[in-house]
């Protein structure tokens, strides 16, 4: 070992991983190295009981997938990155390299920062989550972007108290995550976290291409050593904040244990839960780096880790750490039932997996800057030493959610949570929690389908539209009359809407961009059942009465208010309407009612029947009648008689006259004929009585009779002259009469 300028010895193994290959170790010396900024990041491996094991976490900085894992907050420019000899290289060796922010000097495409900062950042002392600059599964530069997340903690600086500390030292990593106690206070600076971030892509467009996890953090001090926890769970962590309290625990112990099969070969069955443990010591200048997984050593193949590692084949990305004292490293703590956290460490191979690098010198802060020191102090950049990246290729150590055959565009984690211990031991106290925050939490595009059924008849189409649960910028869209998956299924459209004008099933694909296609996991599909909605009932209406009027009435106005009364509404789609007359013909109802007239013969009366008919396009159909009736005209007329007539003689009787008859008149007010009929005597001789006889008839001949009396009575006494007297002697004499 060689003995550096400060009097610390160091000594680095650079651990790679090949499926190929047989496991191979390489030891490198590397100087401990001074730069403008500060002391370079060297990695150490971890002796335990004089033995080495293999480490799996083993560079000082990277630009891995085109991401600066350098200690570093800024896209386009590269820290803290030292080759094998530990050399470091210039800012400017990965000027496309992405970052979590681009707003230095050299920002900007290519570079990119993946935060989303258009938000308003954080303010007070509060908690702040912003997400990707990008929707998810986004192509940039021939990376694909997956998720994102950046997270302010709030302090206990001064006054100020953090809402998720952990209280006293009852609290370790491998207890069931249900036990721990946590309150809202403080504790030591150098414990404290601030900036959060979480980036997954992968290095490539396609599910085939490896998948990275880079995370970063900052401690409000870089005084002393310390030690940081990047936690993954499987299961969708909450954290009330109100209560502190925790919820949404694994079904393991509180966590999601792996699980694997070995019939007939080692194969990952279930992917459990992950910790990254990072221990920066000698005030940041050594880091050494430990992964854990989660499981329950009588539940793997062969009942124990030992049994296990001996069944695991070196073409499996990683085994069970074994420590010097030939025992499996492995920590089980409260409530976790016999479930913990097992280190591994690479299986073989020659690939760097993972980096971890610490800045050594004040680097640029995000736009939002950050706070630091004794009384939480708002700066523009990280203090050397307090700002930590981690890098790991989640693939190339078997983590990658589709190697075990699930959807490749889905839930690659559930929550993070980020934690820092008192001291390098994987159990020592747990001080201050960041989180949980969702990461990798992806919908698998899930896409649903919103619309509406059709009204019955209706000929306006209606709008199918395709919601995907996340913001799927660049996806593409395909709709079916057909299960996709049938060949005899139409093309309908490639748009996130349809219009549809008929009922029926409706099917959708969406494919997220730079995936390859359905098929490939990042398709998702929905269909929809588009009915004929039940129409509004057709109601045909009539008069509820037949109508009847009379020559007296106002014929027309009451025939045009019956027909008022006849309607139809409802149904749907369009509805016929039919209107027969007395059993005729139908008749076009926009000539309606010109078709259909009143009967007009008073005399005689009459009456029209309407039958109403009407259907729709929902096979609907409804009808009615109603009878107009005129009635004939049966009324007599009426008339006075004439006053009578007094006469003394038969020859003083008058000639008839009609006008003698007064007061005729017409119920109609048609008029009305008035003729003489005829004298007819009595057969009296004094006084004499003629009844006289008028008749009168109306234009119904519709008559009634009136009479005169004429009264011929000779009431006068005839004059005559005496005769000549006659004298005679004798009484005999005296001449008859």
């Amino acid at each position: 070992m060689k003995q550096l300028d400060n009097g610390v010895f160091t000594f680095n193994q650079v651990i790679t991983t090949n499926k190929k290959k047989n496991f191979a170790t390489y030891l490198t010396w590397r100087p401990y190295k001074k730069s403008m900024m500060g002391i370079a990041v060297l990695m150490l491996l971890l002796f335990s009981q004089q033995t080495v094991y293999s480490q799996i976490i083993v560079e000082s900085g990277s630009a891995s997938a085109d991401f600066g894992t350098d200690a570093d907050a800024q896209a386009g420019v590269t820290r803290y990155i030292y080759d094998l000899n530990g050399v470091l290289q210039p800012s400017n060796a990965h000027p496309a390299s992405d970052d979590w922010f681009e707003n230095g000097p050299t920002g900007g495409a290519p570079a990119r920062g993946v935060i989303d900062v258009s938000g308003p950042g954080p303010t007070g002392n509060n908690t702040y989550l912003s997400g990707m600059s990008q929707p998810a599964f986004s192509e940039i530069e021939g990376k694909l972007w997956l998720d994102a997340v950046y997270l302010r903690d709030p302090n206990w600086a001064g006054q100020n108290k953090d809402f998720s500390i952990f209280k006293g030292n009852s609290n370790k990593n491998a207890d069931n995550p249900a036990t721990w106690q946590i309150i809202t206070g403080s504790n030591p600076q150098k414990n404290d976290l601030i900036d959060i971030m979480g980036h997954l892509r992968r290095d490539g467009v396609t599910v085939q291409d490896d998948l990275w996890a880079f995370i970063g953090a900052s401690t409000r001090s870089s005084d002393g050593s310390s030690y940081i926890d990047f936690e993954l769970y499987r299961s969708d962590l909450t954290y009330n904040p109100v209560t502190n309290t925790l919820s949404g625990f694994g079904p393991n112990g509180g966590h999601t244990a792996w699980q694997f099969t070995n019939n007939p070969s080692w194969t990952t069955t279930q992917l459990g839960d992950v910790i990254i443990s990072l221990n920066f010591e000698n005030g940041g200048t050594n880091i050494i780096g430990h992964i854990y997984a989660w499981v329950k050593p009588s539940e793997l193949p062969g009942g124990s880790i030992i049994a296990a590692n001996a069944l695991i084949p070196n073409t499996f990305e990683w085994k069970f750490a074994i420590g010097g004292n030939g025992q499996p490293i492995f920590e089980s703590g409260d409530g976790a039932n016999g479930y913990g956290y097992a280190e591994i460490e690479l299986n073989g191979g020659n690939e760097t997996v993972a980096y971890a690098s610490i800045n050594a010198g004040n680097v640029q802060a995000g736009p939002w800057g950050t706070v630091f020191g004794p009384q939480a102090s708002q700066t523009n950049v990280y203090n050397q030493e307090s700002f930590v990246e981690f890098g790991l290729n989640l693939t190339g150590i078997g983590l990658d959610q589709s190697t075990i055959g699930g959807g490749e565009c889905g839930a690659l984690f559930g929550g993070v949570i980020i934690k820092t211990r008192s001291s390098a031991s994987f159990t020592s106290e747990l001080k201050d929690l960041a989180g949980p925050f969702p990461f990798g939490d992806l919908e698998e595009v899930s896409v649903t389908i919103e619309g509406e059924d059709i009204p019955c008849g209706s000929t306006d189409p209606i709008t199918l539209t395709a919601v995907t649960a996340t913001n799927c910028n660049g996806c593409t869209f395909a709709w079916y009359d057909g299960d996709p998956a049938d060949p005899n299924s139409n093309l309908l459209g490639e748009e996130s809407t349809l219009e549809v004008s008929e009922p029926g099933t409706y099917w959708v694909v969406v494919t997220a961009p730079g995936i390859g296609g359905p098929g490939t996991g990042c398709s998702s599909q929905d269909d929809i059942l588009v009915d004929q909605l039940d129409p509004e009932t057709l109601v045909v209406s009539c008069p509820s009465e037949p109508v009847t009027v009379s020559c007296t009435d106002d014929i027309n106005a009451a025939f045009t208010a019956w027909l008022a009364d006849f309607s139809v509404s409802g149904g749907g789609g369009t509805v016929t309407q039919t209107y027969t007359v007395d059993g005729g013909d139908p008749i076009d109802f926009d000539l309606f009612p010109q078709d259909i007239v009143a009967p007009s013969d008073v005399c005689a009366g009459g009456s029209v029947t309407v039958v109403l008919s009407a259907s729709d396009e929902c096979l609907q159909s409804d009808s009615c009648s109603s009878t107009f009736t005129l009635s004939p005209d049966t009324t007599d007329p009426t008339a006075s008689n004439p006053a009578p007539i007094n006469v003394q003689c038969i020859e003083d009787v008058p000639a008839p006259d009609i006008t003698v008859v007064t007061d005729e008149d017409d119920n109609c007010d048609a008029g009305v004929v008035v003729a003489w009929e005829g004298d007819q005597s009595d057969g009296n001789t004094c006084a004499e009585v003629i009844t006289r006889t008028y008749s009168v008839t109306d234009a119904c001949l519709n008559q009634i009779l009136v009479y005169q009396t004429i009264t011929v009575d000779d009431t006068t006494d005839p004059t005559a002259s005496n005769p000549a007297p006659i004298n005679v002697q004798c009484i005999e004499d005296v001449p008859a009469p």
